[in-house]
C-alpha cells in the first residue's frame, strides 16, 4: 500500500474517503487504484507505532538503526524488546575474533525491529586493546563497568535511557563522545578536567535546560565539534553565540560550521557579561577571603588565649606539684617523728606497769607486816 505525499505536516498514511450507503458498500479511492476498506487495526503494528496510530505519541523518540525510519518510545522499547545480556562468547562472535584481548572494535547494536536490546553493560573488561565500542540503540540506563578501557577512543552510547554521565572518568583517551538520544540533563564538572584529549561530542536530544551546563566544557583544549540541537537549551536566545564565546575551539557546532563573524558576535555580545561575571566572582571571593581572614585573626586570638591559659595552668600545675612533694616531706617526717614518740610512750606504759605492780606488792607486804606475819615471796 503506497503513502500518500504529506501536506502540512500531516500523516504520510493514506486516508480513505467517507463513501456514502451502508457500511457493507462503502468504498474508498487510493491513489486511483481499486476501492479499499481499512482501519487502524488493518494498519501492521510497526507502522502504527512510528505514526503513533492508536495510542499517543511519546515526545522522546529512539531510532532503531540507520537508515530506518522507525522509531520507538523508551515504552515501546521495554514491552517489545527482550534483554540480550553481553557475554563472551557474544563478543567473540561479534567481532570474529577468538582472543579477546586482541579486539579493538566492537559494535554492540544488535537489535532490529522487536529484537533483544542491551539493558546491562558488563563483562568488558579484558578488552584492553580496545579502541572503538558502539553501544547505541540499546535500553542501558547506567554507564557502569567501563573503568578498565583505558585506551578506548571512540564510545557510542546514543538512543539508551541514561538520564546522568558517569562511570567514564578513566577514559582519559577518549577523543569522540556519543551521547545523543538521552535523557541526560546535567554535564558533569569533571568532564572538563579529564577528556583532555576530547575532540567530538554529541550531546543532543536530551534534557538539558541550562547553558551554563556547557560551559563547564571550557576547559577542553581541543573540543573541536559539538552538538548539542534539540536540548530545551537550544531554544534560549543567543544560545549559539554563549556555546560559541565560552568553548573558543569549537569549529563546528550543530552540524554548522563556526565562522569568524560568529566569534566575533560572540565576543561582543558576552565578553562584557563575562567580565561583569567574573568581577562579581572576584567580590564573592574577595568576602570569602576576608571573613576566612576575621575567622583567622578570631582564631589566632583565640589560640593565644588558650596558649597563655595553658601556660598559666602548667605553671599551677608545677606548682601544686612541688607544693605536693612539700607535703609528702613533711608527711614523711612527722611519720618518723610520731613513730619514735609512739615507741618512747610504749616504754613509758610498761615502766609505768611495772611500778605499779611494785607498788601493788609493796602495798601486800605493808598489810602483812602490820599482821605481825610476813608471807614469804616468791620471785622470778
Amino acid at each position: 500500500m503506497k503513502k500518500t505525499p504529506s501536506r502540512g505536516g500531516q500523516s504520510n498514511l493514506p486516508v480513505p474517503k467517507t463513501s456514502r450507503g451502508s457500511p457493507g458498500s462503502s468504498k474508498s479511492v487510493l491513489n486511483g487504484r481499486g476501492s479499499h476498506s481499512r482501519s487502524s487495526e488493518d494498519i501492521p503494528r510497526h507502522v502504527q507505532l512510528s505514526y503513533g496510530i492508536g495510542g499517543t505519541k511519546s515526545p522522546q523518540r529512539r531510532a532503531i538503526s540507520p537508515g530506518n525510519e522507525a522509531r520507538f518510545t523508551v515504552a515501546d522499547q521495554g514491552q517489545q524488546a527482550g534483554v540480550r545480556y553481553i557475554t563472551e562468547d557474544l563478543i567473540r562472535k561479534i567481532a570474529k575474533e577468538d582472543q579477546i584481548e586482541m579486539i579493538t572494535n566492537l559494535n554492540l547494536t544488535l537489535a532490529k525491529e522487536g529484537g533483544k536490546k542491551i539493558k546491562y553493560i558488563e563483562n568488558l573488561d579484558k578488552l584492553k586493546r580496545l579502541t572503538v565500542l558502539n553501544l547505541s540503540c540499546n535500553m542501558i540506563e547506567k554507564i557502569e563497568k567501563m573503568d578498565k578501557l583505558f585506551k578506548l577512543k571512540e564510545l557510542n552510547l546514543s538512543y539508551n535511557n541514561l538520564t546522568k554521565i558517569e562511570g567514564l572518568e578513566s577514559m582519559t583517551s577518549l577523543q569522540v563522545l556519543n551521547l545523543t538520544g538521552n535523557q541526560i540533563q546535567h554535564i558533569p564538572i569533571w568532564m572538563g578536567r579529564k577528556f583532555r584529549a576530547l575532540r567530538t561530542l554529541h550531546i543532543g536530544k536530551n534534557n538539558m535546560e541550562s547553558l551554563s551546563e556547557l560551559a563547564k566544557l571550557k576547559p577542553i583544549p581541543d573540543l573541536t565539534q559539538l552538538t548539542v540541537a534539540e536540548n530545551p537549551l537550544s531554544q534560549l536566545p543567543h544560545s549559539r553565540m554563549y556555546i560559541i564565546f565560552h568553548i573558543r575551539c569549537l569549529e563546528t557546532l550543530d552540524s554548522q560550521n563556526v565562522t569568524e563573524q560568529e566569534r566575533q558576535y560572540a565576543k561582543d555580545r558576552f565578553e562584557q557579561d563575562e567580565v561583569e561575571r567574573l568581577e562579581k566572582q572576584l567580590e564573592q571571593e574577595e568576602t570569602k577571603i576576608k571573613k576566612l581572614t576575621a575567622d583567622k585573626n578570631k582564631s589566632v586570638q583565640e589560640s593565644s588565649f588558650l596558649k597563655g591559659t595553658e601556660e598559666e595552668m602548667k605553671k599551677r600545675e608545677r606548682m601544686y606539684m612541688e607544693r605536693m612533694q612539700e607535703m609528702e616531706k613533711e608527711l614523711e617526717t612527722k611519720n618518723g617523728l610520731l613513730s619514735k614518740k609512739t615507741k618512747e610512750l610504749n616504754k613509758a606504759c610498761e615502766k609505768h606497769y611495772q611500778l605499779e605492780q611494785e607498788l601493788a606488792f609493796h602495798k601486800i607486804d605493808s598489810k602483812f607486816d602490820s599482821l605481825g606475819k610476813s608471807p614469804q615471796r616468791y620471785h622470778d
